[in-house]
């Protein structure tokens, strides 16, 4: 009987200070779960607070990209909105209904959404009518709407915010209290525990022989485990090696690797395009996982944060699409970095989780900017070589007509047509050569003169500052130039071994206004010169046509010492050479 009392006292009390604990912890769960319950509900308000003002921030976004573009495709989130937010709306009044002040801004928010889905349709309607447009846009009336929700929204989630702070700090002593309660308890289940162990000490023994069985067991599980070691390093092994055969493969290529959860935030990104709006220069070292790498930088972050709003748009219309539907979709985007236009070509697919549900998405872009700049210069080079060949075509013609009609023969025809068709050729191989966006001045002057290059520094000499001429320019100098030099060598300085031809050009900045080029041909020590008594095709070249050319002004004087020719006009303006 004394033995029996000697193990039921103890155990007795080990059972009290159990119920004991017992009931602190159940009080404790009941109270969590009222505390819980009080959180969700504030959680759902603020959920559906920030879904009001997302909807109606990607409806605007809908509106002004529908706006600029004309696209129906970006009206999309306009009309998902708007079938949408009166569910949204009517949800959050019904979760305050009991609060009279947060009840009275859910109706507020109803009105206002009414209203701005008013602007909206407004401006969408009268999309055609740009200026009108513009106007109703800079009048301001659909930003104030937006404004005044977004403060309304901000005073619901501050007040639920404030809620939950206090109900946090309500949980908080509650269980302090319950801590308290339980380590007196469990102070109660070690007096118990420790009168126990007196008792069951004799227990012991069979423990002991019990562990012995167990060991043996153990010794299997170790054996076990240690296998098990040796598999999974050999796996982590062969995931390494083919994680670096990946990186391998991505480095150097024009391949773009990104991953994305549910929410599309990225998880993983390799070869992402610098430039992006969050890619700035962080200054210091930069490398992978480093806090300046793009690649690091964009984990956590969606494609709203780190492309144009109308790319982004785009890119994750087709992405969510590919979550609804489990099907992969492509999509060719454009966005501006660095000052540069790149194009990708995005392909998304799903990536599913063990259980055949959708996770998030992969995507692989390709970077096809230089295959859409080659294509972008074969199609201008198609129509500049179209337009320039009616122009050549149109020369030629002119140049028949008037060399016909101031031949003495055929013969005569015949050398001075083939002549000018050489000068014309030259000037053409020249553009040609430098990929028909213009030639350099020097290199015009030297083309024109023909079987007189051996002249150069003897009798033609040839000074200017480097100066680049676009290809509308080109042709109708090289033809001057080259009706210049024949007629020098037929009856000017050139006719003759004492005779001079200097060819200079200039330019000159003028304040306010483009620069001022000038091309002189000036003769010396030739026959004495004596004014034409006809005007011949070779003086309308070198006098009328140049001159509309350019747009400039030729001034031409027959001095009886040598012909003076001057041509002046403003210095194109620079190519835009950007994209």
């Amino acid at each position: 009987m004394r033995a029996l009392k000697t193990v039921l006292i103890p155990m007795a009390l080990l059972g009290v200070a159990v119920v004991l604990v017992a009931v602190v912890m159940i009080a404790q769960w009941q109270l969590l779960e009222r505390r819980r319950a009080l959180v969700d509900h504030s959680q759902t308000v603020i959920a559906h607070a920030s879904q009001v003002m997302q909807l109606t921030l990607a409806a605007e976004s809908a509106q002004r990209g529908y706006i600029l573009t004309g696209d129906p495709v970006y009206l999309t989130p306009y009309e998902e909105a708007r079938r949408d937010m009166p569910q949204v709306i009517d949800d959050l009044r019904a979760e305050v209904a009991d609060n009279p002040e947060e009840a009275a801004r859910a109706g507020h928010l109803l009105a206002l959404w009414t209203a701005k889905v008013e602007e909206m349709a407004s401006t969408i309607a009268r999309a055609d009518d740009r200026e009108a447009v513009i106007e109703m846009v800079q009048a301001g009336a659909g930003k104030a709407i937006t404004n005044t929700m977004r403060t309304e929204a901000d005073a619901l989630i501050a007040a639920r915010t404030f809620e939950l702070d206090r109900q946090t700090g309500e949980v908080a002593r509650s269980e302090l209290w319950s801590r308290s309660t339980i380590l007196a308890g469990l102070a109660a289940a070690a007096v118990g525990l420790i009168a126990s162990l007196v008792v069951l000490g004799r227990a012991n023994e069979r423990l002991e022989r019990e562990a012995a069985g167990q060991r043996g067991l153990a010794e299997d599980l170790a054996r076990a485990r240690d296998e098990l070691s040796r598999r999974f390093g050999t796996t982590s092994l062969e995931l390494a090696e083919t994680l670096q055969r990946l990186e391998a493969a991505l480095r150097g290529s024009p391949l773009v690797l990104t991953s994305q959860d549910r929410d599309l935030r990225y998880t993983f990104a390799r070869n992402w395009i610098a430039g992006s709006r969050n890619d700035g220069d962080h200054g210091g070292e930069s490398g992978p996982g480093s806090a300046d790498d793009p690649e690091f930088r964009i984990v956590g972050l969606g494609d709203a944060d780190i492309l144009p709003e109308s790319v982004a748009a785009r890119v994750t219309a087709v992405k969510t699409q590919v979550l609804q539907s489990g099907e992969p979709k492509d999509v060719e985007v454009n966005f501006e970095t660095g000052g540069v236009i790149r194009w990708l070509d995005l392909h998304v697919e799903p990536i599913r989780a063990d259980d055949g549900s959708i996770a998030g998405v992969t995507s692989v872009g390709v970077d096809v900017t230089e295959r859409r700049r080659r294509e972008q210069h074969v199609r201008l080079l198609m129509r500049e070589l179209a337009h320039r060949s009616k122009n050549t075509l149109a020369v030629v013609q002119a140049m028949a007509r008037q060399t016909a009609s101031s031949s003495g023969d055929k013969d005569d025809f015949v050398a001075t047509f083939e002549q000018r068709l050489g000068a014309l050729a030259a000037a053409h191989t020249l553009l040609a050569n430098e990929g028909w966006t213009g030639a350099r001045l020097h290199d015009l002057v030297r083309s024109q003169l023909g079987h007189l290059l051996d002249l150069v520094d003897r009798q033609i000499f040839i000074s200017g500052p480097d100066l680049t001429l676009p290809i509308e320019m080109i042709q109708n100098i090289g033809l001057a130039l080259h009706e210049l030099s024949t007629n020098a060598s037929k009856y000017g300085a050139l006719s003759t071994p004492e005779g001079r031809v200097d060819v200079v050009w200039t330019v000159t900045q003028v304040p306010g206004r483009a620069d001022r080029i000038e091309i002189a041909w000036t003769e010396n020590g030739g026959p004495p010169v004596t004014p034409p008594t006809r005007k011949g095709f070779g003086r309308i070249v070198i006098e009328r046509t140049v001159a509309r050319a350019v747009g400039g002004e030729v001034a031409l004087d027959y001095a009886p010492e040598g012909l003076r020719w001057r041509l002046s006009f403003d210095a194109p303006a620079e190519p835009d050479d950007a994209g």
